[in-house]
């Protein structure tokens, strides 16, 4: 047993990395910062091809011996590096982090407090408010998505509807046992696995939610959400697999469809969807879907054109 496990650290940390170089140390010394609620750190190398894995070394070589672990693999991405990680945690509780984010300090201090005394019965994650940086580390406004605080409970009705519960998997914390009764992260979803994660998760256990801001998210021009054409794909198969198991509705179809139309995509020409259910595929060549896609084109017709007016009128009055 490790010095930092016989300190009586009650959480694993699991940090996918790939070319992680610039960010890795700093996500590493937000996590030791914790202390002493740490029980082990594991960073999945997932087949990186720059030095991430020996600043993870050279970094684990000044702490406690055996608090922080490097495997590496071959590049399978995020989902499966975190399994990997998952797999091998064995504390109380798992949680994860981005390798080019960060944690405040105080954020598993304030997620475990809300284990200790629980306010739901059943309680298996507990997440938290976030903010945003910079690729350089400077602070973002968030103009997006905010949570909403009364996302706790038997979330899996409001989950059904959208993905509500963090902007990033490093603001939840899990309790392990939780993952053995609903599984880890689905590999064949590259952009929205921690939704199908959390829908399965809220099928069984509470959630609760602590309020303070316990993460910075860094966005940057590498991220995953940069990458439209993949995360409509992503969708794509997990509304697929909301179909499957009978809890999709309407509004995940219009939404894809939406999503598609704004983008410029075929379903057909994305990946996995002849590989989808023969029912699912159907309802996109249905004629419900074509007239909501002809919505779709004449709206964002009319507001490419409101926006031309508005730039002829002000380029006008400026000449004047």
């Amino acid at each position: 047993m490790s010095a930092a496990m016989t300190a009586g650290g009650r959480v694993d940390v699991v940090i996918p990395a790939y070319n992680a170089s610039r960010f890795i140390v700093a996500a590493l010394r937000s996590v030791v910062a914790q202390a002493p609620h740490v029980a082990s750190v594991i960073v999945v190398d997932d087949g990186s091809t720059d030095d991430t894995a020996l600043l993870v070394k050279a970094f684990a070589a000044d702490c406690p011996e055996g608090l922080i672990r490097c495997i590496t693999q071959p590049n399978a991405g995020t989902a499966a590096a975190r399994n990997t990680g998952l797999g091998l945690a064995q504390a109380e509780f798992v949680a994860l982090l981005d390798a080019d984010d960060i944690w405040k300090p105080g954020k598993l201090t304030a997620q475990l407090e809300r284990f200790d005394h629980p306010a739901f019965p059943n309680l298996g994650v507990v997440y938290c408010d976030y903010d945003l940086m910079t690729e350089d580390g400077q602070p973002l406004p968030n103009c997006g998505f905010r949570l909403n605080r009364r996302i706790r409970g038997n979330v899996e009705r409001r989950l059904l509807r959208a993905n509500l519960i963090a902007g990033s998997a490093s603001a939840v914390l899990i309790r392990r046992s939780c993952l053995d009764q609903v599984g880890l992260f689905d590999p064949s979803l590259i952009c929205a696995e921690d939704w199908d994660l959390w829908l399965r998760l809220a099928g069984t256990y509470a959630y609760d939610y602590a309020a303070e801001e316990m993460v910075t998210l860094r966005r940057h021009s590498s991220s995953w959400q940069n990458n439209r054409r993949q995360m409509v794909s992503s969708e794509m198969l997990f509304v697929n697999k909301l179909h499957k198991l009978g809890k999709a509705r309407w509004f995940h179809y219009v939404r894809l469809e939406r999503q598609l139309v704004c983008e410029g995509i075929d379903a057909a020409s994305l990946r996995g969807f002849a590989d989808c259910d023969p029912a699912f595929r159907r309802i996109f060549y249905g004629w419900a879907m074509r007239a909501c896609a002809a919505a779709f084109r004449v709206g964002y017709r009319l507001r490419d054109l409101a926006r031309w007016v508005g730039r002829s009128i002000r380029t006008r009055r400026s000449q004047k």
